[in-house]
C-alpha cells in the first residue's frame, strides 16, 4: 500500500507535464488539405464593351499571419494599420484576360511578386482596367492594357482603403482616375495617453428614441483620433497618359466619391465632427457638394446630422436628403429622396418617399420627380422615357417595379409587379 502512495503522486506529475506541452499548430492529412487548399473557381469581370473577360484566380484560405495582423475596431470599420485598408479582405492572386472576339487567352504581364489583387474596375472605354495590391507596407493602385494584356503600378503604397467602398473611381473619359490617398502631411499615428484624461459622458437629453446596438463603435476621445488619422484622405486626380497625380480639393473623411457620367463633376459626401459614440461611420454628421472638375465646390446638396434619432423598424430612414446619385441616362443630372412620413415605418402614409432632380449647371430648386408608395429601392435608368423604379416593405416582404418616364413626369408610372420578394 505504501508503494502506491509513492507511485500516484509521480503519476499526476507526469500527466500534468505532457498536459502543458507546447505542440504548437498540426497538419492535417495530405488529401484533407488537398481539399481545403484547393483553388476556387475564378471570379470573373466583363468589360463595358463585352469585349473582354478577366479570370480573377482567387487562393483557397486565408495565411494564419494574415488572420493575426493588428486589427483596429473604429467606428464599425476593421482597420489594418499597416496598410491603412479594411483587414481580413478576400483578394485575387493572378489575373488572365480572355477576348471575347477570338477566345484567345492571356496572363496579364507585369503583376507584382505574391500579389494580392482587389477592387477591379474597368475603365468606361473597356481600354483598360484597374486594380489595388496591398503590399506589405501599403496599398497601391496599378493599371493594365487590355490589348496588351500588360499592368503598370501607377502609385507607392499610399491608397487610403479604410473605408468600406472602393477608393477611387474612373472618369468617363478613361483617361484619368480619382483616388484617396493618406493624408500625406498627418504625421505618426496617434499614442493611447497612459493615463485618462476623464471619462466618458453621455447624457439622453431631449426625446426619447430607440437606438440599434452596433459592433466596434467609438468609444472614447483616443478612437476619435485614431479613427481620423486612418480615414482622412488627399484626393488625386491620376492621368494615365503622363502619370501624374494632382491633388483635388481639401483633405477630408470622404464617404462618396462619384464623378458625373460627363466627367465633370465630382459629388463628394463628407463625414464631419463630432463623431457620434452609438452608430457607425455612414450614420455619422455629413455635408454632400457637387465640385467641378478643378476641385472648386459649386453647390452644397445636404448638411445633416448625425443620424442617431431614427424612429424603431427596419424601414426606418433618417429625414432629409439621402442615396444621392447620378442619372445614368444624362451627363449631369443628380438624384436624391426623401422621405415623407418622417422615416417612421409605423406611421401610416400614403407617399413614404419623393425622389427629386437636380440638373447641372445646379441653380435653382431642384424639381419635385417619382413618389413611393413602400420606401425606395433604386432605378435602373434606361432613356428620359425608359425607367424602371423599385421599392420595397419589410413588414410584409413586398417589392413593386415600376415603368415610368423621368422625363415626362405626367405620364402614369406603370407597374411590371407587384410581389413578395421571399
Amino acid at each position: 500500500m505504501r508503494t502506491i502512495y509513492i507511485l500516484l503522486p509521480a503519476m499526476l506529475l507526469t500527466t500534468t507535464i505532457f498536459s502543458q506541452e507546447k505542440i504548437g499548430y498540426q497538419m492535417p492529412p495530405q488529401p484533407l488539405a488537398d481539399l481545403i487548399d484547393a483553388a476556387p473557381t475564378p471570379s470573373v469581370s466583363v468589360s463595358p464593351d463585352d469585349h473582354w473577360l478577366l479570370l480573377l484566380e482567387r487562393p483557397g484560405l486565408p495565411s494564419i499571419e494574415e488572420v493575426a495582423q493588428e486589427e483596429l475596431r473604429l467606428a464599425g470599420l476593421r482597420i489594418n494599420p499597416a496598410t491603412n485598408g479594411q483587414s481580413r479582405t478576400s483578394h485575387y492572386i493572378h489575373i488572365r484576360i480572355k477576348s471575347m472576339d477570338n477566345l484567345q487567352e492571356r496572363p496579364i504581364a507585369g503583376l507584382p511578386d505574391n500579389a494580392r489583387i482587389s477592387s477591379v474596375a474597368w475603365s468606361p472605354d473597356s481600354r483598360h482596367f484597374a486594380f489595388l495590391n496591398t503590399a506589405g507596407n501599403g496599398i497601391e493602385l496599378w493599371v493594365a492594357d487590355a490589348a496588351t494584356a500588360t499592368a503598370k503600378r501607377m502609385t507607392g503604397a499610399v491608397v487610403n482603403q479604410a473605408m468600406r467602398t472602393r477608393p477611387y473611381s474612373w472618369f468617363s473619359d478613361g483617361q484619368h482616375i480619382i483616388y484617396r490617398h493618406i493624408d500625406p502631411r498627418r504625421g505618426s499615428r496617434p499614442q493611447k495617453p497612459s493615463i485618462p484624461t476623464g471619462p466618458v459622458v453621455q447624457t439622453s437629453e431631449g426625446m426619447a428614441a430607440p437606438v440599434r446596438t452596433y459592433q466596434d463603435m467609438l468609444r472614447n476621445p483616443f478612437d476619435e483620433k485614431l479613427f481620423a488619422y486612418y480615414t482622412t484622405s488627399q484626393l488625386m486626380v491620376l492621368n494615365l497618359q503622363t502619370g501624374v497625380s494632382r491633388p483635388f480639393g481639401e483633405k477630408g473623411i470622404f464617404r462618396t466619391v462619384s464623378p458625373s457620367p460627363d466627367g465633370s463633376y465630382v459629388l463628394l459626401t463628407k463625414i464631419k465632427q463630432p463623431f457620434s459614440y452609438i452608430v457607425p461611420y455612414y450614420r455619422f454628421a455629413s455635408e454632400t457638394t457637387i465640385y467641378n472638375r478643378n476641385g472648386e465646390p459649386v453647390r452644397q446638396i445636404a448638411d445633416l446630422p448625425a443620424a442617431e434619432n431614427l424612429p424603431k423598424g427596419f424601414n426606418a430612414v433618417p429625414t432629409g436628403p439621402r442615396s444621392f446619385t447620378w442619372r445614368a441616362d444624362r451627363p449631369a443630372s443628380l438624384y436624391w429622396v426623401e422621405a415623407r412620413d418622417g422615416g417612421d415605418p409605423k406611421k401610416k402614409a400614403d407617399v413614404r418617399d419623393q425622389m427629386f432632380f437636380l440638373n447641372a449647371p445646379f441653380k435653382g430648386q431642384p424639381k419635385e420627380a417619382l413618389t413611393f408608395g413602400l420606401r425606395y429601392g433604386g432605378v435602373t435608368w434606361g432613356t428620359g422615357t425608359q425607367a424602371i423604379a423599385y421599392e420595397w416593405w419589410r413588414a410584409d416582404r413586398r417589392e413593386v417595379t415600376r415603368l415610368w418616364q423621368p422625363d415626362n413626369l405626367f405620364v402614369q408610372p406603370q407597374t411590371l409587379f407587384d410581389r413578395s420578394y421571399e
